[in-house]
């Protein structure tokens, strides 16, 4: 058992014999033990992702309830001396205070085959030998592979997981029946390793682990006063992150000395990870309501602040880039962040006659960037590859975003109801293609009750989003001096995310109980969005969930229920490719290109539940298969450059089926035994991550890629847990 799940339990049992004693004091609780055994393939990452399955004796659960008429107290401990255990103590005095205390663990593992080539000599430092260095760096590429196929088979096996551990405690306290305080602390640790990818330069790809090693602090207070018909409440919280680690930085395997020529040209590798910061907001709700008219009113406010205040990394490790006419001198020391955000929403609702309801509704997100645009005289692009005496500046991108809202209901007789609702999004942005956009959406609704226990609610929406004016070279603002080459950028081309845009939204869902013993939900949900101003860009996207359900009781020992669900989604984008002939960007038509993206998804369930003998010996049982497909069709226009060779690129497929089955026997009062069956299957086939070895090589001569990745496979796999498990209840 670990040592903070034996606290909470030491905890509670000190307190118990602190707490008054009532003559009509009740105390309950439970011990659950389980044996479990494991069979199949289980290696893979994909099966204990996000949790932790053991072989042999588990003790699953203890939990304790002490209570009163005035008072309780209560501890329980799940899945002790597991990696995903969680622990809380709660005690309190009804209407009076209460203290939370809690404690959980979250595995996440990303790969249990990753393999690394390099040597970590300190938290976040991977070095190579030199002389490795120094062979590879004169080495041709038919040598390289050699020398790198033999080296690689050495490399030794480097999990990656990280977890996640979160302490909490909150204490609440009413000196008054209209006044209650809440105070409450969170420390979050997360400790381990995740894949990261850093380059040497240009195409040249390197894996590395990431430590992880945050530590997270969370502090907030609350302040609520109520009346029956108002109330008003404050929050404040405050919250620290802090990252160990304050760089990542590897070796070059391919060069041992620093220069500014050929594919490989620094000896070493330092790149920036998340940096510390803290945040503090407040907030402001309040509550109202008015008998005239049945009115209700709800409106908050609050502001926050962000700060960041990490000092910069040096422009580069490779000594050997050096600018003779604006020296690699950083123009500040760190990037002194600040975000400020203002917040507020209203809402009213009035119903002034029993069949009328009116709603409205205005939202305000302010996000105010205070940090100071800098500019960088020079810098080194492309990953330590080689020197820009071209300035860059960073920009304090920031947005104002507002949200009105309109609805009205109408239930002219007990079977029909009739909604109607406008609603209005603006938003002005600073630093992008569009710097003010409106959105309108008109909505109409449907809601029919023809007989007793059936519901049918259809809505249609339709929005129009507008921009004022889009401007394609609004990235230039972060190049005072300009770019090296001339018409960089494709001026057809829309960001979805700005651009104009036409969405229609069809949702409709029912429900009929057809019988005392069988209910029937139908659903359907269809998007369909168009760009009609996006020549280039996403020009059309659609998405359709479908879904069908039923639950049958034939008898009141037994029930099943099933479930169908499947979703499409559509994507349709076109792009050019843009060849660079004399230092400026070429426009053809044949050299045009496009990809429609395709997804498919479907999910099937079942179970049932059946109650052998009552209130003795029940068994339940489930099953679920969800099948995912995914297609990108890459095209080109005929007659086009020869470097834009689009392609389709191979069907992605992933398929999980899991089943469980619990049955349990209630040998008396305080005893039930378990026996349990879980079992998983999961197979995925998708060329982005499978078959991935540790070392590619391009064949380009000095130009072609050298990359080492970390293998981090996650291949398929199947489980059967059988579990036996024994609860006593006291």
């Amino acid at each position: 058992m670990k040592k903070k799940s034996l606290f909470f339990l030491i905890l509670s049992l000190a307190l118990i014999n602190f707490l008054p004693v009532y003559s009509q004091t009740t105390t309950s609780g439970d011990v659950d033990i389980g044996f479990y055994q494991i069979s199949g393939h289980t290696l893979s990452n994909k099966y204990l992702e996000y949790r932790d399955y053991r072989e042999g004796v588990v003790l699953n659960r203890i939990s304790y309830l002490m209570g009163s008429k005035i008072g309780f107290l209560e501890v329980n401990a799940n899945g002790i001396a597991k990696n995903d255990q969680s622990s809380a103590l709660r005690l309190g005095k009804y209407g009076r205070y209460y203290l939370n205390l809690s404690w959980d663990q979250t595995p996440h593992i990303f790969s249990n085959h990753s393999k690394l080539f390099f040597s970590e000599t300190q938290k976040g430092v991977y070095a190579v030998a030199d002389s490795i260095q120094a062979r590879l760096q004169t080495a041709s590429d038919s040598l390289i592979r050699q020398l790198m196929a033999s080296y690689l088979s050495q490399a030794q096996k480097f999990p990656l997981s990280y977890r996640r551990d979160k302490a909490m405690g909150e204490v609440k306290i009413s000196p008054t029946r209209d006044v209650d305080l809440k105070f409450s602390y969170s420390n979050e640790k997360k400790k381990g390793y995740k894949a990261t990818s850093g380059t040497p330069g240009f195409f040249n790809m390197i894996d590395m682990p990431e430590p992880i090693d945050f530590l997270t602090h969370q502090v907030d207070a609350q302040a609520q006063y109520a009346q029956k018909n108002w109330s008003i409440r404050g929050d404040v919280g405050v919250s620290v992150f802090d990252n160990k680690l304050e760089a990542l930085i590897w070796e070059n395997p391919f060069r041992l000395t620093d220069t500014t020529g050929g594919a490989a040209r620094t000896s070493k590798v330092r790149m920036g990870v998340a940096p510390d910061n803290w945040s503090g907001n407040t907030t402001i709700n309040g509550f109202v309501k008015i008998p005239y008219l049945n009115i209700q009113s709800r409106a908050s406010l609050g502001y926050g602040i962000t700060r960041q205040d990490e000092n910069f990394l040096p422009h580069t490790s490779n000594t050997a880039i050096v600018d003779t006419l604006d020296p690699l001198v950083l123009p500040k020391s760190s990037l002194e962040g600040e975000i400020r955000t203002v917040t507020g929403s209203y809402f009213v609702s009035a119903r002034p006659i029993k069949e009328l309801t009116l709603d409205a509704n205005f939202k305000y997100y302010e996000f105010d960037n205070q940090t100071e645009e800098i500019i960088f005289p020079s810098r080194v692009a492309y990953g330590d590859y080689q020197l820009d005496t071209l300035g860059r500046a960073s920009l304090p991108y920031e947005y104002i975003k507002r949200y009105y809202g309109l609805k009205a209901s109408f239930k002219p007789i007990s079977y029909v109801s009739v909604g109607l609702g406008y609603n209005y999004e603006r938003f002005s942005r600073d630093f992008r293609n569009v710097r003010k956009s409106g959105e309108n959406s008109f909505r109409f609704s449907l809601d029919l009750f023809p007989l007793s226990g059936w519901t049918l609610r259809n809505s249609y929406t339709r929005s129009e989003r507008k921009a004022k004016a889009y401007d394609p070279d609004a990235v230039e603002e972060t190049y005072p001096e300009g770019e090296a080459t001339v018409n960089p950028h494709l001026e057809e081309l829309r960001r979805f995310d700005q651009a104009d845009r036409d969405r229609d939204r069809f949702v409709s869902q029912a429900s009929f109980e057809i019988s005392e013993k069988i209910d029937l939900m139908l659903g359907a949900n269809i998007q369909l969005d168009d760009y009609p101003e996006s020549h280039y860009g996403v020009k059309e996207a659609k998405s359709t969930a479908l879904s069908v359900g039923v639950d049958f009781y034939p008898v009141s020992r037994f029930s099943f229920y099933g479930d169908y669900t499947r979703e499409f989604l559509f994507t349709d984008m076109q792009s050019r490719y843009r060849n660079v002939v004399g230092g400026a960007g070429t426009d053809d038509t044949l050299d045009d290109w496009g990809t429609k993206v395709k997804d498919l998804t479907d999910v099937f369930s079942l179970g049932f539940m059946l109650d052998i003998l009552p209130q003795e010996l029940s068994w339940q049982a489930s099953y679920t298969y969800s099948y995912t497909w995914g297609r990108n069709e890459n095209y080109f226009t005929p007659g086009g450059a020869s470097s834009g060779n689009a392609a389709p690129w191979p069907i992605t497929k992933n398929e999980l089926q899991s089943a469980n089955s619990f049955i349990k026997y209630k040998i008396s009062e305080k005893v039930s035994v378990w026996g349990e069956y879980r079992f998983e299957k999961y197979f995925i086939d998708d060329f982005t991550i499978e078959n991935i070895t540790p070392q590619e090589l391009g064949t380009g001569g000095t130009q072609g890629t050298r990359s080492i990745f970390l293998a981090a496979l996650q291949p398929d796999y199947e489980g059967h847990l059988f579990g036996l498990r024994l609860a006593y209840q006291f």
